[in-house]
């Protein structure tokens, strides 16, 4: 069945690029695509960093900026073909996830990262963080994207141990615009994938003051199985699953944007209906159906001339449902609903000095209970407060310092209080140089599933692993992190380049060992075994690049390099008295301390290239090497990956055959790289598929 579709396909590009070479130029304009998005670059305006507009050059985290442009240009058709991009940034498989990763470090699950809609967090804090939210095709609506490289917990809170991976949507009177009726509709169809995306985007001016702007998106797909691998006693066997590479049911998007003045009501829906595995015994479906809502309601504007307040009140719900195929062939729901506040106000009327304080308050009610591969996770009511307080001052001549410090508690998961400062010290050397020293510090309180039980709340379950009811107790502290960069920028003309080096810590590192009986019991004797914990404290160290440089209206050339090793301090410890060896007892380390699953190094390459006006053509290759996994278990031995290489293709044109009409063909791994990845952090590798090509349109009305 691919063959048939590879083979359908290409006629579809050969006509898509022989209409292409054919369009003339429109001299009258003298604006191509490409000038569209460069014109921006004069001054790159960011917000995450400081939660309010502020050049790049000048903001106090490394940010890496992803404009709609940028998506279309370059064919990228989810948010982790887009992280993929981002300089130092990996996606490591798991059988049951596909990890986020920089900085040579991976975590299961994907909570170390927080990820923002418009200032809203969306993370499950239930379950499995940003989880697979990275790999639907929810693009359509999406302004731009800001990946921060590192922690940002100060201003933003929990979760953002790691990085924030925050996306901006179009307001209903940008949307209104672009086109005579501001509506656009989208289909998507990749043919080895069998992925097909509808959408429908519509904006509106509501009279002077007023917007509106809805995107509706539906999807599919059903990818073939990849096989996974793991460690046994001397070698790699086969594993009881089948990774569903980026395959779901039919699942939705509905989002809301309606804006009066300085005031807003947002609201999404998601249903997302995954397949989670395929056992090889039966060959019937786990399905992973994730319901996420919310609404906001608030207020984004001035108050004086000096005070600016940004304030909302929100809902989130989410809940999740696991089916289990196998003996059993059950059903496991858990859900949540949160309630919460957020404020931040900011203050510029001391000369040279500009205040921002902001709170976050957000209570949560987990239930019921969750039952998952045997054990009972905790339920309850949960309360997360923070307040923060930053000052940015400008009083010394080509010098910016901003000063930071957040307060937080959390009460359920993990009873923690804590400190999270921030600095930085920018330095304008010249009007093309800046040097910038930052430190930025961040907190992840595991989630719901991970935290499982304590001695002050144990929950006791059946666990097939002991064979009778235990405790199996989770971390008793979240984790922590902390990371010095030294920023160098550069930007004259049509050229931008920086080199960042990265020195970072994180304390606590939460991971499973091989589960263990503590040899002690709870007064009715149940016996108390550790599942997950606190084990390593990590060290990464390395470097970044990115470049950029226009050589003209037609040619822009990018490229980013980064190299990054990660390490455990220790590879053995003890947790309730008892020993542990990450190494012999874990697959998360090599026997040197590296950590598993994580490229050294990793690059992208590419150029875009408009010919005319209305017509875009992107080459980009990508590779990554480096990336280490246990492959045998009795003597242990370990295994490093790569390098691995793959390129891409995209061609993108407007105005095709009617006016407004967009149509693109991309070709993905064009190689046909058929490739083994370390399978991150359970140990051998997965056998990841190999070329995909598809095709998208777009019609503005």
């Amino acid at each position: 069945m691919k063959k048939l579709n590879y083979l359908l396909s290409i006629p579809t590009i050969i006509l898509l690029s022989s209409k292409l070479l054919a369009t003339e130029p429109d001299f009258s304009q003298q604006l191509s695509i490409l000038d569209m998005d460069l014109a921006t670059l004069g001054e790159i305006q960011v917000y995450t960093a400081s939660r309010e507009l502020t050049s790049i050059e000048r903001s106090p985290s490394v940010v890496s900026v992803i404009t709609a442009q940028e998506i279309k240009n370059r064919g990228l058709t989810t948010l982790s073909k887009v992280l993929e991009r981002v300089t130092g940034f990996f996606i490591a498989p798991d059988s049951s996830l596909a990890l986020i990763g920089n900085r040579g470090y991976t975590q299961n699950p994907n909570n170390n990262y927080l990820m923002l809609i418009d200032g809203h967090a969306v993370n499950s804090v239930m379950d499995e963080g940003v989880g697979n939210m990275h790999l639907l095709p929810f693009l359509h609506q999406i302004k731009r994207i800001e990946v921060v490289r590192g922690p940002g917990s100060t201003l933003w809170g929990g979760d953002a141990a790691n990085g924030i991976i925050h996306i901006f949507t179009y307001d209903g009177n940008e949307l209104a615009k672009m086109s005579e009726n501001g509506t656009q509709v989208s289909a998507m169809y990749d043919f080895d994938r069998e992925r097909n995306v509808i959408n429908v985007l519509t904006g509106l001016n509501l009279g002077e003051k007023a917007s509106l702007m809805v995107s509706a998106t539906r999807t599919e797909s059903r990818n073939d199985f990849s096989e996974i691998y793991q460690p046994n006693a001397d070698e790699l066997v086969p594993y009881n699953a089948y990774y569903k590479y980026e395959s779901w049911r039919p699942s939705t998007e509905l989002h809301v944007k309606f804006k009066y003045d300085d005031f807003f009501i947002d609201a999404r829906s998601v249903r997302f209906a995954s397949y989670y595995k395929e056992y090889s015994t039966d060959l019937n479906d786990d399905t992973r159906d994730h319901n996420f809502d919310y609404i906001r309601l608030g207020y984004n504007g001035s108050i004086t001339k000096d005070l600016s307040l940004d304030a909302s009140v929100h809902n989130n719900y989410s809940k999740t449902k696991l089916k289990v195929v196998g003996p059993k062939n059950e059903w496991s729901d858990m859900s949540y609903n949160e309630k919460g506040f957020n404020g931040v106000l900011t203050y510029k009327g001391f000369e040279n000095h500009r205040i921002k304080t902001g709170i976050q308050y957000q209570y949560r009610d987990f239930k019921p209970r969750y039952t998952q591969g045997g054990i009972n996770t905790m339920q309850g009511v949960e309360v997360a407060k923070g307040i923060f307080l930053e000052e940015s001052y400008h009083g010394i001549n080509d010098w910016d310092f901003t000063f930071g410090i957040r307060y937080q508690e959390n009460d359920f998961r993990q009873a923690s209080e804590d400190f999270l400062p921030r600095f930085a010290a920018i330095w304008s050397y010249s009007p093309e140089v800046t040097l910038k020293y930052m430190y930025n510090t961040g907190v992840m309180p595991v989630s719901l599933t991970r935290s499982r039980s304590s001695l002050e709340n144990p929950v006791v379950s059946y666990w097939a692993f002991a064979g009778r009811d235990i405790v199996a107790l989770g971390p008793k502290e979240p984790q922590y992190s902390k990371s010095h960069d030294l920023q160098f920028l550069y930007h004259k003309g049509k050229t931008r380049a920086n080199l960042t080096l990265f020195y970072s810590c994180i304390e606590g590192y939460v991971a499973r060992p091989d589960p263990f009986d503590t040899g002690e019991t709870l007064a009715d004797g149940t016996a108390i075994w550790i599942l997950e914990s606190n084990l390593a404290d990590l060290t990464a160290y390395g470097l970044e690049l990115e470049l950029e440089h226009r050589l003209n209206s037609e040619w822009l050339l990018y490229s980013n390099y980064a190299y990054a090793i990660n390490e455990a301090d220790e590879t053995t410890g003890t947790v309730s008295g008892t020993s542990y060896d990450l190494v012999n007892g874990s697959t998360y380390f090599t026997d040197s301390g590296r950590m598993t699953g994580a490229p050294e190094h990793i690059w992208n390459l590419g150029f875009d290239y408009a010919p005319t006006q209305k017509v875009l053509f992107n080459l980009h290759y990508r590779g990554w090497s480096g990336a280490w996994s246990k492959t045998a278990k009795s003597p242990v031995s370990f295994t490093s990956y790569g390098p691995e290489h793959f390129v891409d293709i995209n061609i993108r044109a407007k105005d095709f055959m009617l006016k407004g009409l967009e149509a693109g063909a991309y070709a993905k791994n064009l190689l046909d790289n058929e490739y083994n990845t370390p399978q991150a952090p359970h140990g051998g590798h997965i056998e990841m598929p190999g070329r995909h090509i598809g095709v998208n349109l777009a019609l503005r009305f």
